[in-house]
């Protein structure tokens, strides 16, 4: 088991820093850099995919943070992103942009979208040690080799598993990057890994809203299925039908 420790904290002369703002930090630049290096890769327009990037990271963010502030029902630190992040409101705010990328871009924003997934699990690790750092999501008691063992006993660190998960789906980005070649299918996998690693994040948790645990992990789950599929039927064609034209819009990327 994973002894307790007290949340680290910096001093910077009279600035505190605490480690998961560190690690927020930290998460961005690394999730941009990583955005724009496969962006790049894919021949993408880098300027747009900086910009998509901050408009679904600042979206997200203000989604998770209204979410927090709607289930307290305190407007007192409405201003105060900082002040509590929901997943779920974050992930509805993701989402709502995602709609609109591909409102704008049509086809080419799957691939700006296949981008983004690559660099969001990386992203996403920094960002849950941070909270494993902090402690401010403790499951449920257990007698797992991953327990942490809080002054109240034998707890999951919810931080901890989902930092975790997202290392495994980091892995499984780059291990499926040369394999999923058709724009859609890596946004679809990460759908289907941040499903996935709800539901064990919902499992390990104690006393959680169906709305933040359960219907979250099986929502997205189930969108990331069906953006698998439905981007291999569109780039499969009927027997018998002759190839569509060559153009940027219908290769495959390598």
């Amino acid at each position: 088991m994973i002894p307790y420790f007290s949340p680290p904290v910096f001093h910077i002369g009279a600035l505190e820093v605490h480690a998961i703002g560190l690690a927020v930090c930290l998460a961005i630049l690394a999730g941009h850099s990583l955005a724009l290096r496969r962006a790049r890769t894919l021949g993408l327009d880098e300027r747009r995919m900086s910009w998509i990037y901050a408009g679904v990271a600042v979206a997200a963010a203000i989604a998770g943070h209204l979410w927090v502030i709607a289930g307290t029902g305190s407007p007192a630190h409405l201003l105060e992103i900082w002040r509590g992040q929901s997943a779920a409101g974050f992930t509805a705010g993701a989402l709502l942009t995602v709609l609109f990328v591909l409102w704008r871009y049509g086809s080419d924003g799957w691939r700006y979208l296949d981008a983004l997934a690559f660099a969001f699990p990386f992203a996403w690790t920094l960002v849950r040690t941070g909270c494993f750092l902090a402690h401010d999501h403790i499951g449920a008691p257990t007698t797992s080799p991953l327990g942490v063992q809080f002054p109240d006993g034998t707890r999951f660190d919810l931080g901890l598993l989902e930092a975790l998960l997202a290392l495994i789906a980091s892995a499984g980005m780059v291990l499926f990057s040369r394999r999923l070649k058709l724009p859609g299918q890596m946004f679809g996998l990460l759908l289907l890994s941040a499903g996935t690693a709800r539901i064990f994040i919902a499992a390990a948790s104690e006393g959680s809203s169906v709305l933040t645990t359960d219907f979250e992990a099986v929502l997205l789950a189930l969108l990331g299925s069906a953006v698998l599929v439905s981007r291999s039927v569109h780039f499969r064609l009927p027997t018998g039908s002759p190839a569509p034209p060559i153009s940027h819009t219908n290769l495959p990327v390598r």
